[in-house]
This record gives C-alpha cells, sequence and structure tokens, in this order.
C-alpha cells in the first residue's frame, strides 16, 4: 500500500521530503532497500531486538552507565535513561551496514534492576541517537496514541445521525473535547503522577467530581468535598489556564467572570 502512495505524492510534488516513520513489522530488507532507492524519502523504524544487538559494545556500555547512575539514588524507585548509536548489518540485509540508535533504560524499584533496550534503524542522517528517538520516534508514535484516545475515549468514530452535516458537527464537538483534554493535560504541573495520564485517568481524577456550584453575576463558586484528593492539583491548574487565556475585550461577560473554590465545611 506504501509504494503506490509514496509515488503519487513524488509526481505531483517531486522537491518534497519524505519522512516514514513505522513499527518493527516493516523493519524488512525489502521495504528499506526500496526506501534507500526512492528520492527524497527516509525511514526511521523500530527494529527487534537480538542477541548480537543486546551485546553491542555500547549497548553494554550505557546499560553499565544507566545502573550505576540508578545505583547512586536512595530512593526506593528510580529510572534513568541513555542514548547511544552505531552501525548494524542483519544477516538479511546481505552486508548492508545500517544506522541503528538504541535507547536504553534502566529501572531500580526496591533494589531490584530491570533493564529495556528499544532499538531503531534509519536512513536520517545528521542527527544523535536521542533526537531521532524522543523528537521524531516517538513523537510521530504520540501521534498515533491522540488519535486513538479520540476515537476510544471519546468516541470520535461515533456517526449515529442520519445526515452528514449532523454527523460533521457531532465529529467538531468530540474534537474540541479532546483538544480540552489536551490543554488541561499540557497545564498539569510535571511533578504530578497524572502529567502523562490518559484520558479516562484525568476524567475521574479532575473532571467527574461532585461539586456544589453557586452563580452570582460576576461569580461562580464551588464547594468541594473536604475528601477530594486532588483539590489543590486542580486549583494550580485552573489557575495557569486561566493566566494562558486569550485576551478577551474587557466589554465583554466572561472578563468579568470570576473562579472561586473552597471545601466545604
Amino acid at each position: 500500500m506504501i509504494p503506490p502512495v509514496i509515488e503519487s505524492i513524488c509526481k505531483y510534488w517531486p522537491n518534497t521530503i519524505i519522512n516514514l516513520r513505522d513499527d518493527g513489522h516493516y523493519a524488512r530488507p525489502e521495504f528499506l532497500s526500496w526506501c534507500e532507492q526512492q528520492k527524497g524519502v527516509n525511514y526511521i523504524t523500530g527494529l527487534g531486538s537480538n542477541n548480537r544487538l543486546a551485546n553491542e559494545p555500547c549497548v553494554l556500555e550505557a546499560i553499565k552507565t544507566c545502573t550505576k547512575m540508578c545505583e547512586e539514588h536512595r530512593y526506593w524507585k528510580v529510572s534513568k535513561i541513555t542514548f547511544c548509536e552505531f552501525t548494524y548489518d542483519a544477516e538479511s540485509w546481505e552486508g548492508k551496514e545500517r544506522s541503528v540508535a538504541a535507547a536504553v533504560r534502566v529501572t531500580k524499584d526496591n533494589g531490584v534492576f530491570r533493564t529495556k533496550v528499544r532499538y531503531i534503524v534509519t536512513s536520517l542522517e545528521k542527527h544523535t541517537a536521542e533526537y531521532l528517538y524522543t523528537r521524531v520516534y516517538c513523537r510521530t508514535g504520540q501521534a498515533e496514541n491522540l488519535i486513538k484516545e479520540h476515537k476510544n475515549y471519546l468516541k470520535g468514530d461515533r456517526i449515529s445521525c442520519t445526515s452528514f452535516k449532523a454527523n460533521k458537527v457531532r465529529q467538531v464537538f468530540h474534537t474540541i473535547a479532546h483538544w480540552y483534554f489536551v490543554i488541561l493535560q499540557d497545564h498539569i504541573p510535571n511533578e504530578s503522577n497524572i502529567k502523562r495520564s490518559s484520558i479516562p485517568t484525568l476524567q475521574n481524577r479532575l473532571i467527574k467530581v461532585a461539586t456544589i456550584s453557586t452563580e452570582s453575576e460576576t461569580n461562580l463558586h464551588f464547594a468541594f468535598s473536604k475528601l477530594f484528593p486532588d483539590y489543590n492539583l486542580l486549583k494550580i491548574i485552573l489557575k495557569k489556564i486561566r493566566s494562558n487565556l486569550p485576551p478577551i475585550q474587557q466589554s465583554t461577560w466572561h472578563s468579568q467572570l470570576k473562579f472561586k473554590f473552597s471545601h466545604r465545611l
């Protein structure tokens, strides 16, 4: 399916640079060779682990470095990650050496060390292993996760209406809701344990919360239960969101509206 699409793009936009990001099952010699034969087509794909990759000198040295950094910490649980790159030629590649980057993570949990190494093979040059893994490979994967969240958690694939326009409006509402969750997650402090949580966790921890609300001309007052564990966190998030809102004309009702929060007595 990929070659016809790429050939069509290159036909109409010959100067376009295309970077293909794929999972490990695409790391086949036929696919890699085809990409290398195309003008302006680069690839970055996952690569399955094997004994040769696991025993690469730079990988072993990275594991040793991460383990030492974990041992220096006195915390019960700590995780360290480092990156390395090397050239590798699999038997099926028929002597063709390709650039491989490895992300090595060592976790210490109650004195037990666990090691996880992920590999990627790429034709992209002039980039460090850390940049290729975190900014190119993982960032594209995060885009796929956002699509899954939109579909699975916010029911973005529902087209229950009988008309096209109605379903289009429904999709707009689903997308707006998803963006609100993205904005909410961006304003969560980095030290919070729900900073990278999925939408269901954010819904249960911060959205589906029982409150008593009182409305006046210029105020909305929300009273929370004293048992609400994320009260202070929610105040910090909403304060950060409000400070980053775009400017609104002072004559509008929204510019005068204030939010107040308190614990119930």
